[in-house]
C-alpha cells in the first residue's frame, strides 16, 4: 500500500513524517527515490522544471476539470499549482511524489492550506491508488517512462484511478522537446500519440503545444493532452 500523508496533523508532524517515511524500492538501475531527493536537496527551485507561477496547469484545470472536486496531482514536487488551487477554493487536493524532500517543502510552502492537500509518497510505476479522483494532473512524469510496459501500466493506473467522466490533463516534452531532463533520457511525445496509449476508454478534448522557461532561461517544448474517462470504451465502427 501507498504511504499517504495527512497534512491536517499539522505542518510539523507532516514534515517528520516525510522524512520517516522508509525508502521505496528501486527500479531498474536507478534509485528514483534517492535521485529526485538529491535533485530537490542540491537545486531547490532551480530545478530545471520549476515555475514561479503554473499559469498553463490552472488554465488546462480551470478549463476542462470539474470545479473543486478531487485532485490528484502527480509528480507535485514542490510546484506552487496545489497552492494555487487550495487559495481558489479547492479542498480536496493530493500530492503524490517519489521524493521525500519535494513533499516536505510542498508542505512548508502550503502554510495555512496544509489542511487541505494530502501526501502520496510513491512511485509511479508502483503506485495504486485507494481511492478514486476526478482529475489527474500530470506535468513532466509521463515522459520519465521510456518503456512500453511502463507506459500501457501508466495508462491503466490512471484509467483505474479516474472517475467515469474524471479528466486528465498531461504534459511533457513534444518532439521538439529536450532529450533528456535532471540527468535521465526522456520520451518526446505528440498529443495523438499520448491519446492513442490510453485508447479507447478516453476521448481526447485539447491538444496543444506550450513553451516552459527554465530559471535558467532555456525554452522547452511541452505537448498538453486533455482526456476524458469514458463510462464504457468507445466503439469504432467502418
Amino acid at each position: 500500500m501507498s504511504p499517504v500523508l495527512s497534512n491536517r496533523a499539522g505542518l510539523k508532524s507532516l514534515l517528520r513524517q516525510v522524512v520517516l517515511l522508509p525508502p521505496l524500492p528501486q527500479n531498474g538501475n536507478v534509485d528514483h527515490q534517492t535521485h529526485w531527493n538529491s535533485a530537490y536537496e542540491t537545486k531547490g527551485d532551480e530545478v530545471s522544471w520549476f515555475e514561479g507561477e503554473p499559469t498553463q496547469s490552472l488554465r488546462l484545470i480551470e478549463q476542462f476539470a470539474p470545479a473543486r472536486h478531487s485532485l490528484l496531482d502527480v509528480g507535485s514536487g514542490a510546484s506552487w499549482l496545489l497552492v494555487r488551487l487550495a487559495e481558489r477554493g479547492w479542498s480536496d487536493l493530493n500530492a503524490l511524489d517519489v521524493s521525500s524532500t519535494a513533499l516536505a517543502l510542498l508542505a512548508e510552502r502550503l502554510g495555512g492550506h496544509a489542511d487541505v492537500v494530502t501526501m502520496v509518497l510513491a512511485d509511479i510505476r508502483t503506485f495504486v491508488a485507494h481511492r478514486s479522483y476526478v482529475t489527474w494532473h500530470d506535468r513532466a512524469v509521463l515522459h520519465f517512462l521510456n518503456r512500453d510496459d511502463d507506459r500501457i501500466a501508466y495508462a491503466e493506473t490512471v484509467a483505474a484511478s479516474l472517475q467515469p467522466s474524471g479528466v486528465a490533463i498531461i504534459g511533457g516534452f513534444s518532439p521538439d522537446g529536450p532529450t533528456h531532463c535532471s540527468g535521465l533520457e526522456v520520451r518526446q511525445s505528440t498529443s495523438k500519440e499520448i491519446a492513442s496509449l490510453f485508447g479507447e476508454r478516453f476521448t481526447l478534448l485539447n491538444a496543444e503545444i506550450d513553451t516552459h522557461i527554465t530559471p535558467q532561461g532555456n525554452a522547452q517544448s511541452f505537448s498538453w493532452t486533455v482526456l476524458r474517462r469514458e463510462e464504457t470504451p468507445r466503439t469504432s465502427h467502418c
